[in-house]
């Protein structure tokens, strides 16, 4: 079967989607494409050629890739300055690190001026399992919400004995 999406061998990192004609609007494609952990999606309607609309969705592909770059704000695994106490485990406190990764798209000449605000839970409670969340790590740009990462526990910390705990409601920190 013959691929009518010839974008798909014209430009490397193109991966989809559809193309269609119809009388009343021409020839049409929505392509997609990646480069560099970037993804881009152009739509192209009523073309009167299948070439032209090939021709245009690979211009606007190149200008979008030469305009664009991702930034990489976490890193999975990435420690939170800030810790969580835990009330009722054997360590008295944790600081909590990224659950994931997280990119970010920006113009080329935009500075990265991302802020990383850590929105924990005050005390946790109980025994806490590698991986828990703890709570979440809130990514601004430009003081406006650009994501959210999860903030969890990098390793198990069991429970503390009944001991400890009398301790701690005591106000002594151990």
């Amino acid at each position: 079967m013959n691929n009518h999406n010839k974008l798909l061998f014209r430009l490397p990192g193109a991966d989809g989607l559809k193309t269609g004609y119809y009388r009343e609007t021409g020839f049409n494609v929505v392509a997609t494409a990646v480069k560099n952990d970037l993804r881009f999606i152009v739509v192209v309607l009523g073309s009167p050629k299948a070439r032209t609309r090939d021709d245009v969705a690979l211009e606007k592909f190149k200008k979008a890739f030469a305009q664009y770059k991702t930034v990489s704000v976490v890193k999975k695994g990435e420690e939170v300055n800030k810790e969580v106490i835990l009330a009722e485990a054997k360590i008295g406190k944790v600081k909590g690190v990224a659950g994931a990764d997280f990119l970010y798209p920006i113009p080329n000449d935009q500075k990265d001026t991302f802020k990383k605000e850590p929105v924990l839970a005050e005390k946790v409670k109980g025994e806490i399992k590698q991986g828990q969340k703890l709570g979440e790590l809130v990514i601004k740009l430009d003081n406006q919400v650009v994501g959210k990462v999860d903030v969890v526990s990098p390793v198990n910390i069991p429970k503390a004995n009944f001991f400890t705990i009398l301790i701690r409601k005591l106000g002594i920190n151990i």
